[in-house]
């Protein structure tokens, strides 16, 4: 708009003025050049604004972006971090795992170890029972041989002594006995006294049994 004079201005001041703004009351007596000149600086005030707030404007949007650069940065090294959280998770879990597994395997060798071990001894046991099962059966054969050839040694003794007690006590009118001997039968005493060794000696075997 371009304004030739103060007849141009003149309802420009009048509308300022029901705007209740304090104008100078010569403002149209003013030289022109003046006039011009406050518009300008006027004009260029409003420029000015108006370009502040271009800036302004520029700036907030320019904050609003880095807030949500930053938001998504934040959001971003939060992922990250859980991700490292999660993966130094898993490899303590897998270390964990690994050893566990180590253990197991140790632990199957010991219990395979000890199941041999237990084989091999209740083997040697069976073999030592058997041993003394055998040795138990030679003792008793030898005991019995023994108890055998100590009967054979004692009984010529018994038989000589208990001859002799029969002759002593043989009465002088036994005539039937002495026929009977000297037909080739041997006496009652003789008979008694080998009745009597046939019964220890059963007696003995029994109780070796």
């Amino acid at each position: 708009m371009c304004i030739k004079g103060v007849e141009d201005i003149r309802p420009l001041l009048e509308g300022l003025q029901q705007f209740n703004f304090d104008l100078p009351v010569d403002l149209a007596v003013r030289p022109q050049n003046e006039i011009f000149r406050n518009i300008r600086v006027v004009t260029q005030g409003l420029d000015a604004l108006r370009e502040h707030e271009s800036i302004k404007d520029k700036l907030t949007g320019g904050i609003d972006l880095l807030m949500l650069d930053e938001r998504q940065l934040i959001d971003e090294k939060t992922s990250i971090v859980v991700m490292v959280a999660l993966a130094s998770h898993f490899q303590n879990l897998e270390a964990v795992k690994q050893k566990y597994k180590a253990q197991v395997r140790r632990l199957c060798q010991e219990n395979a170890w000890i199941r041999d071990e237990l084989n091999s001894t209740q083997q040697q046991l069976r073999t030592a029972m058997q041993n003394i099962a055998q040795l138990e059966e030679e003792n008793k054969r030898l005991k019995f041989m023994n108890s055998i050839k100590r009967f054979d040694e004692d009984l010529p003794e018994l038989a000589d002594k208990e001859g002799d007690q029969a002759e002593q006590q043989r009465p002088a009118s036994d005539v039937h006995n002495s026929t009977l001997q000297e037909l080739g039968f041997g006496d009652e005493q003789h008979l008694k006294l080998h009745l009597l060794l046939m019964m220890k000696f059963w007696l003995l075997v029994a109780r070796m049994l």
